[in-house]
C-alpha cells in the first residue's frame, strides 16, 4: 500500500538499526513485508523477529486510529525466518 510504505518502511528500518543489525532490504505487497537483514552479533534472530513484531504492531496500531487507510481491511500478522547466504 504505497500511502503507508515510506512510513512503515523507515519505521522498520529504525527497529533494525536500532538493534545493531542491518537493513539491506525491504519490501512488500498490502498484506506483508519482506525484509532482508544482516543480522548483528548482540542480537539473535528470534529477539530481532520479536522487536519487529512488538513495535511494528504498536505503529500499525497508532495509524489505525490516525487514519482510516486500514478502514474495512482485516489485518493479520505472520513471520517467518531464515537464513540466506549471499556472495557481495
Amino acid at each position: 500500500m504505497p500511502e503507508i510504505e515510506d512510513g512503515l518502511f523507515g519505521y522498520l528500518h529504525g527497529i533494525v538499526e536500532n538493534n545493531k543489525s542491518k537493513l539491506i532490504l525491504v519490501n512488500g505487497t498490502a498484506n506483508h513485508v519482506h525484509l532482508l537483514i544482516s543480522l548483528g552479533k548482540v542480537i539473535s534472530i528470534s529477539e530481532l523477529v520479536g522487536d519487529i513484531k512488538r513495535d511494528s504492531s504498536v505503529w500499525k496500531k497508532l495509524r489505525i486510529l490516525n487514519s482510516r487507510v486500514f478502514t474495512g481491511r482485516k489485518v493479520t500478522e505472520r513471520f517467518q525466518s531464515g537464513k540466506l547466504k549471499l556472495k557481495m
